[in-house]
């Protein structure tokens, strides 16, 4: 027992003190801005174009990403969000755009135990990063957290060299992620830990509830609900309503029910309900049609651990620093 606690102690504490007085086992922090999150939505079930030598085009919103390929999906999303998340807590990360970490590291973090196959992931991730290239085309060129960029590689380098996997981002990305540019959002361990192929609407929901909470740290009354319609729109795992309508028809098999157990997945994170748009909780007895669902809202009536007053800090930290760069400028 003693040894695998010391091989567990090996790795950077990825869950732990990242929050100043208020240490949590459950969140870290992530670098991101609007770009990034739109990179995270991307998947080539929707928005996807063929194009010559083999390369594929997606689209989400002002995102747009270029590769060699068929397929980019949540495994994707989460290993890029897994680099972002080691970038965030590398010392002086704004004049060192590589990421390096062991296959043991990897597995550790992810709660993996099949090597092989933990490797085999790696060795792709890899070599269709080293080919990924985005533009954005969203915000404007006088906002420092959300200005447009032409296409451009997201790293420099990539590879795998005896166990250890490491990205290099380019100079453009870099700028993109730095600390004037990016800001930190907390970060839940279940990201990591679900397995995206069986469940990559849990994936997609919990990543978007989390964006949601940051962005709206300053309205509680916003931070803790999100109309399903909306949580739908940023879910490429799901069909739509159309793509369901066009088929088979069983829209509750196919949306309602794979949206309602994915979020029960994420109960280990918060305590939630639902409000039909009139403001009733959802009468399950009766049934639910589509369009009671689809207007209706998911609304999360207590978060488990989840860092406010590290990020309420963080706020008044950053007012701080601007009003003494106004000061400065004057």
């Amino acid at each position: 027992m003693m040894k695998e606690k010391a091989n567990e102690d090996m790795f950077s504490p990825l869950f732990q003190g990242n929050f100043g007085i208020n240490k949590s086992n459950d969140y870290t922090t992530i670098f991101q801005n609007n770009a990034t999150n739109q990179i995270a939505q991307l998947n080539t079930k929707r928005h996807t174009k063929k194009l010559p030598l083999g390369q594929t085009q997606v689209s989400f919103k002002d995102i747009t990403a270029l590769f060699k390929g068929d397929k980019l999906d949540a495994l994707d999303a989460q290993m890029f969000d897994y680099i972002l998340i080691k970038y965030s807590q590398t010392s002086n990360h704004d004049n060192l755009p590589t990421v390096a970490f062991k296959l043991k590291e990897y597995m550790h973090d992810r709660k993996l135990r099949d090597a092989k196959s933990a490797r085999k992931t790696l060795r792709k991730e890899v070599a269709k990063f080293a080919d990924l290239k985005v533009s954005y085309s969203g915000g404007n060129d006088k906002n420092q957290y959300d200005h447009p960029f032409v296409i451009q590689n997201i790293f420099s380098k990539t590879g795998y060299v005896n166990g250890t996997a490491f990205f290099t981002f380019t100079p453009e990305i870099s700028v993109l992620l730095s600390t004037d540019h990016a800001m930190l959002m907390p970060y839940h361990r279940l990201l990591l830990e679900i397995n995206t192929n069986r469940e990559p609407t849990a994936w997609y929901l919990f990543r978007r509830l989390l964006l949601n909470k940051r962005t709206n740290l300053s309205n509680s009354a916003r931070a803790d609900r999100m109309k399903i319609s909306t949580l739908l729109k940023g879910c490429p795992s799901l069909p739509t309503y159309e793509e369901v309508m066009a088929g088979n028809r069983h829209v509750d098999d196919r949306i309602i029910q794979p949206f309602f157990k994915a979020i029960e997945r994420l109960s280990d994170a918060f305590e939630y309900t639902y409000l039909t748009a009139s403001g009733k909780p959802f009468n399950y007895k009766e049934g639910i049609t589509y369009q009671d669902f689809a207007s209706g809202e998911l609304v999360i009536t207590s978060w488990k651990d989840y860092p406010d007053s590290w990020l309420q800090q963080l706020k008044v930290s950053k007012n701080k620093h601007r009003k003494s760069k106004r000061i400065n400028k004057n």
